[in-house]
């Protein structure tokens, strides 16, 4: 039984990549860390409705292990929600996190946790994300769908959802020092 499942989730690896970026690290020759993993999993994501996937239908594809339509994060047929990665591992009581070099909500991080037709609204998807009970690590970017315009934000309903996860024992960081200064 694993102890740990971690799922490194890039966008756009495709093989024919990894060529050039062998050349570029050090040769032809060469050969990049991740070709020595252990283990290596490779998955078709194209969306139930077009051969060539969006971003959120492949990473819904890959987040549920079911194939979504382009423009949709983890439902089916635009309404039908369903279970992602980090549910499943939730309701066993596991520990999860969801760490991104992009924006929190954007749409392949997304994936793992929002449930919507649109994604690009992500004003419900950083409600979504908020309101997520079953998220125990964030780290990533997008600050400002989380703040109301008044403070400096894009949210236009008021909200300060960063404050809201604070109130429920969130530590949120949203500097290096402050991030240095967090508790582990």
């Amino acid at each position: 039984r694993p102890f740990a499942v971690i799922v490194f989730l890039v966008d756009n690896l495709t093989t024919s990549v990894l060529p050039p970026a062998r050349n570029y690290e050090g040769g032809a020759d060469h050969r990049l860390a991740r070709e020595s993993f252990p283990n290596l999993a490779l998955a078709t994501t194209h969306a139930n409705d077009f051969a060539v996937s969006d971003a959120a239908a492949a990473a819904t594809s890959i987040g549920t292990g079911r194939k979504g339509n382009n423009g949709s994060l983890g439902v089916l047929s635009g309404k039908n929600k369903i279970p992602n990665l980090l549910d499943l591992a939730a309701e066993r009581g596991r520990l999860t996190g969801l760490i991104s070099n992009a924006s929190l909500t954007d749409a392949t991080p997304a994936a793992f946790y929002a449930k919507t037709s649109d994604p690009l609204d992500y004003m419900t998807i950083a409600r979504q994300l908020a309101e997520n009970p079953g998220i125990d690590v964030l780290l990533g970017g997008g600050a400002a769908d989380f703040l109301p315009t008044t403070q400096g934000g894009r949210r236009q309903d008021g909200r300060d959802l960063l404050n809201e996860m604070r109130e429920k024992g969130y530590d949120i960081a949203l500097t290096k020092a402050e991030h240095e200064q967090t508790p582990l």
